[in-house]
């Protein structure tokens, strides 16, 4: 467990499945190299566009939302292992996580920004 990392895409790489907040950014990372996430929204986001990014990622079956209100290591343990424990469905959220991704994004938002 990490409060913040800066290598995050590094650590995103190597891991099978990401247990992290929802940020743009966040979702950006893990869509572009297709991983299955268990998403907590941070619930003070602005316009709790946290929730938002994680409900969408969660539609697209690439993801599980747990609100953070909801939040314990019974809740967060059981949707652990009920993932690892099923290597198809991991599978099927990676698939899914990836085809999300949208090629270059930091560039489209730089251009988005700069316009």
């Amino acid at each position: 467990i990490y409060p913040y990392l800066y290598n995050l895409g590094e650590i995103i790489n190597i891991s099978d499945l990401i247990v992290s907040r929802s940020g743009a950014m966040t979702i950006i990372e893990i869509e572009n190299v297709g991983k299955p996430a268990i998403l907590v929204p941070f619930p003070f986001a602005a316009e709790n566009h946290q929730e938002y990014n994680a409900r969408a990622i969660e539609k697209a079956n690439a993801a599980k939302v747990i609100l953070d209100k909801d939040l314990n290591t019974d809740i967060l343990d059981k949707t652990i292992i009920e993932l690892i424990e099923d290597k198809n469905k991991l599978k099927q959220m990676s698939e899914n996580s990836r085809k999300l991704a949208i090629e270059n994004v930091e560039d489209k938002i730089y251009e988005t920004i700069m316009k």
